[in-house]
């Protein structure tokens, strides 16, 4: 078993101020998907989905509230089997045990 592993992808690594960033350098300055994905070191495929939802919405990125951006973090929860909750009293358990 290998104790170290080697990350093989950067999912979930990029922040949400930074995907905001590199949204709004696509959608207010005019710069493609590659080339705010190469300066804010994000993936392109995992940028430009963001960058359609706000273009499909019709979001002004410089005033925006935050709950009409929409979200701009992958979803990891949705084959969730515990809720959060749940996690907690098993963590609570097994750290007694």
């Amino acid at each position: 078993m290998v104790r170290n592993r080697k990350r093989r992808t950067n999912i979930e690594l990029t922040s949400l101020n930074t995907m905001m960033l590199a949204v709004r350098s696509v959608l207010s300055d005019g710069w493609s998907v590659k080339r705010a994905a190469n300066e804010f070191h994000i993936c392109r495929t995992a940028l430009s989905p963001y960058v359609e939802q706000c273009r499909d919405k019709e979001v002004d990125c410089d005033g925006a509230l935050w709950f009409e951006i929409p979200r701009m973090q992958p979803k990891y929860n949705c084959c969730q089997v515990f809720t959060v909750d749940e996690e907690r009293l098993v963590s609570f358990y097994l750290k007694d045990k």
